[in-house]
């Protein structure tokens, strides 16, 4: 579908708009809405359907079908037929899921995207901090510690950083990078600090431990 397009050159413009939605993600739905939509506008056209190997591994088609059993599942909720639809909405995250898959078995990129997210959310760390411990700041967020979206959200964020953080520290440590691995350790606890201390989320508590285990 490219046709004389040059692929290398489209490539990159896709790895960086799966980075600007990385980026934008702990902060604003408007602009990762946005990057989402003209992320799909373009790696769609550089789909090889012929490639049936890689619809054909779990981690390609499980989150598809994960998205047809809850479209089935609305069809007998006793709401309106928008309502349905409305509920649906939330499960359409899991068809971009493939389509990351095949982009980035083929790009060098796809750390960008983890690097991306990662720095975003340290930047949010920070301003979530200094709302909480810094008085007399004349913009005080959507509540004290929050700077955008809402407490879950955050929490589930700094949640995935931390533990994302202790693995990077374990791994660190068995190849003797020890100023690395103290590094890691440092800002994974300031996340599950601001999650215990700041900005306490049940949610986050509650998933910790699975997660651990």
């Amino acid at each position: 579908m490219l046709g004389g397009l040059d692929r290398g050159r489209w490539s990159a413009v896709i790895d960086w708009l799966a980075v600007g939605v990385a980026v934008s993600l702990p902060w604003s739905t408007s602009a990762t809405s946005i990057l989402v939509v003209l992320w799909i506008l373009a790696a769609l056209p550089t789909l090889d359907l012929s490639a049936r190997r890689d619809f054909a591994e779990p981690a390609a088609f499980l989150p598809v079908l994960l998205w047809v059993l809850a479209a089935v599942g609305m069809l007998w909720a006793d709401v309106s037929f928008a309502d349905r639809l409305a509920g649906l909405s939330k499960f359409h995250r899991l068809l971009v899921i493939p389509l990351l898959l095949f982009h980035f078995r083929r790009s060098e990129r796809g750390v960008w995207v983890i690097y991306g997210f990662f720095a975003a959310s340290v930047a949010l760390l920070l301003v979530s901090w200094g709302l909480a411990e810094i008085p007399g700041l004349p913009w005080r967020g959507r509540s004290v510690g929050v700077p955008t979206k809402d407490y879950i959200f955050q929490a589930m964020n700094f949640l995935i950083c931390a533990l994302a953080l202790l693995g990077y520290a374990c791994d660190a440590g068995r190849g003797r990078r020890r100023r690395s691995a103290l590094v890691a350790v440092l800002i994974a606890l300031l996340f599950l600090a601001n999650i215990l201390f700041v900005v306490t989320s049940r949610t986050a508590l509650l998933v910790l431990p699975v997660l651990l285990l």
